[in-house]
């Protein structure tokens, strides 16, 4: 239904149980908005996904976010082979996208997403090297790695990774470590986490 009132054209629909109106162009052929007053943004289903104070402040309650710590310190053996890193205390899990019996997060939709991790460990060997990296699907995931070289001290190593990476909907990220040839490395709760979330 179009109307008119102070000179303008509108149209006025109807959308489930909500009326919206429209400001028209051309006959209502165009529709156009210069400014929108609004307090929530809704899916059809009535699932807000945007909310905006009155100081204009945005929030974004379903955006999907995680994050995960180690529940105490575990001695871990990754020396021949990659071990996923067991950040087992979930922390922040916004949408339910992370498993603490898996240590793994799963991407709910096809996006752009970032994760971050910081590992502490102690024990590494000081004539080895050790490093940690994200993996997609179980695979390295190329540039998102750190290694600690020959020579480091064997105690209060820590390891920082920060990745944007493009993921499809089931993909899975996990932080994996190797410290090579060490049988036998610390890994600690206050000082170890993972995080994520979804950029767009």
């Amino acid at each position: 239904m179009a109307f008119e009132q102070n000179g303008s054209r509108y149209r006025l629909s109807k959308l489930g149980t909500r009326h919206i109106v429209y400001l028209c162009h051309r006959d209502c052929g165009v529709v156009m908005a210069s400014e929108i007053g609004v307090q929530n943004i809704q899916h059809t289903n009535g699932t807000t996904a945007m909310t905006i104070d009155g100081s204009g402040r945005v929030l974004m309650p379903a955006r999907p976010v995680f994050k995960a710590s180690i529940t105490s310190s575990t001695t871990v053996d990754f020396s021949a082979a990659n071990g996923i890193v067991n950040f087992d205390n979930q922390i922040i899990d916004v949408g339910a996208n992370y498993d603490p019996s898996t240590y793994k997060f799963t991407a709910p939709v096809d996006g752009i997403y970032q994760f971050y991790a910081i590992l502490r460990a102690d024990g590494a060997s000081a004539t080895s090297y050790s490093y940690i990296f994200f993996g997609k699907n179980g695979a390295n995931v190329s540039g998102s790695l750190c290694i600690i070289g020959n020579g480091a001290s064997t105690n209060y190593q820590s390891y920082q990774i920060t990745d944007i990476l493009s993921l499809t909907a089931g993909d899975e990220i996990a932080v994996y470590a190797n410290f090579n040839g060490d049988t036998s490395v610390v890994l600690y709760p206050g000082q170890s986490t993972f995080s994520g979330f979804l950029i767009g």
